[in-house]
């Protein structure tokens, strides 16, 4: 991908890049876009984000949280655009068992093959799936 869309990628804000690139799996099984202003939840883990890059901190959140509210899949999100339009980015999906970390891989991995073609990295989604870019993603229990 041309290295000057990359970067005006990188400078889209997560809501708007997860709007118009992300797609998740919702519970009627249809793929829709990753919106946090449909899920309260993803729109506070949103926010915090925020506030952390925009002091110039790195983000740090600690998830303890009740399920199937959409911070998993947020976080997610979040990792996608970092190693979609950031060279050697290294993405580590970490969970308490391998068939969670594995299904949170899975969702990335739907992300990945449904973004728009001219947002796509060349390269093929495995695991760990490296990027031409040189970024990885893999998981871990």
């Amino acid at each position: 991908m041309d290295p000057a869309v990359l970067e005006s990628l990188r400078r889209v804000p997560q809501e708007e890049y997860a709007r118009r690139a992300l797609k998740i799996v919702a519970k009627n099984r249809e793929r829709v876009p990753l919106d946090a202003n449909t899920r309260p939840g993803q729109r506070k883990l949103a926010d915090a984000i925020a506030r952390q890059e925009a002091a110039g901190l790195p983000v740090r959140i600690i998830l303890v949280k009740s399920r199937r509210f959409g911070g998993s899949t947020w976080i997610q999100g979040e990792m996608m655009k970092r190693a979609t339009t950031s060279p050697r980015r290294r993405i580590l999906t970490v969970a308490h068992r391998l068939d969670t970390a594995e299904s949170l891989f899975l969702m990335g991995k739907r992300m990945w093959e449904n973004l728009p073609a001219n947002m796509q990295p060349e390269g093929r989604f495995i695991q760990p799936m490296r990027g031409a870019n040189g970024s990885a993603i893999a998981i871990r229990a």
